[in-house]
């Protein structure tokens, strides 16, 4: 097992699929074998569960629709709440728990909407991006930055196992070592129809997991083609360029991270919350 984490690794993709849907295999240098690493298949089918909900293009439809009404749900939400807004702002943070009943829960629905709005916000901004292409396009006109998104999903009912050709990943891994880079993560992507390999590497202090910076190496000529460090990049297509991050929570820090995980499992309690207030609400109307 120690011997095997030591081996190279490759993402690599089936014909048709994007770069979120590639899978990391380990390389055996001596026999060219590949091994896909032990949970790549789950990884796969939860982030393909995540944006398609298992059913492709009309799954992918879903999950944007709910995430408009979502956002139709907060609007309309601080609408509602906006007169204690402007009385008591700060206020409005406050949950009381010595109230009962229908007041309780009336509080306990928005006081927790003030709180998490903007980490809703982040989650439905940054996932629409990848639902609609004008609306990833709109985003990629105000950084000022030409990105391709990607697409729907190519499915294959029976995936092959890819094929590398070690001698030239060597070789670029050779021209990458000589150039002294300092990385702590580095992988390497073959574009077969230019013959040129990109190695993706993350410095020791890279912001998060998606501040790569890139080097392009023909290793026909043997020789680099480019270079692009992403510190240097505008800020505006380094923020493109960090969406899934920025979704995540990832690019905000643990704080981000871990307010993210709260408020995703916090979603229940508005549903609840909502949902029995509703119930109050027409109780009432009916006794009438």
């Amino acid at each position: 097992d120690d011997k095997k984490s030591l081996l190279p690794l490759a993402s690599l993709m089936q014909k048709g699929e994007k770069g979120h849907e590639a899978m990391l295999y380990s390389i055996n240098l001596n026999t060219s074998e590949l091994t896909l690493l032990k949970g790549e298949r789950m990884f796969r089918f939860m982030n393909d569960f995540h944006r398609r909900l298992l059913t492709g293009h009309i799954g992918s439809q879903i999950v944007a629709l709910t995430s408009i009404s979502l956002l139709l749900l907060m609007i309309s939400g601080v609408y509602l709440y906006w007169r204690r807004l402007k009385r008591k702002f700060f206020n409005s943070f406050k949950i009381n728990f010595q109230k009962k009943g229908r007041a309780f829960l009336y509080q306990l629905h928005s006081a927790l909407g003030m709180w998490l709005i903007p980490w809703y916000l982040i989650i439905i901004l940054s996932g629409l991006y990848w639902s609609y292409a004008w609306y990833g396009n709109m985003i990629q006109s105000f950084a000022n930055v030409n990105i391709p998104i990607s697409g729907k999903m190519m499915r294959s009912k029976k995936m092959k196992k890819p094929k590398v050709l070690i001698s030239t990943y060597d070789l670029a891994w050779k021209i990458f070592n000589a150039q002294n880079i300092v990385y702590k993560q580095a992988i390497l992507k073959l574009s077969v129809k230019n013959k040129i390999v990109n190695i993706n590497y993350l410095n020791k202090d890279s912001m998060h997991s998606d501040a790569y910076n890139l080097i392009s190496i023909d290793t026909q000529k043997r020789k680099l083609v480019s270079h692009r460090n992403f510190n240097k990049l505008p800020i505006g297509e380094q923020i493109v360029r960090s969406m899934s991050t920025i979704h995540s929570g990832e690019f905000f820090g643990w704080f981000g991270r871990i307010s993210i995980f709260i408020g995703s499992i916090l979603m229940s309690i508005f549903v609840i919350t909502g949902w029995m207030l509703y119930l109050s609400r027409r109780k009432k109307v009916l006794n009438k």
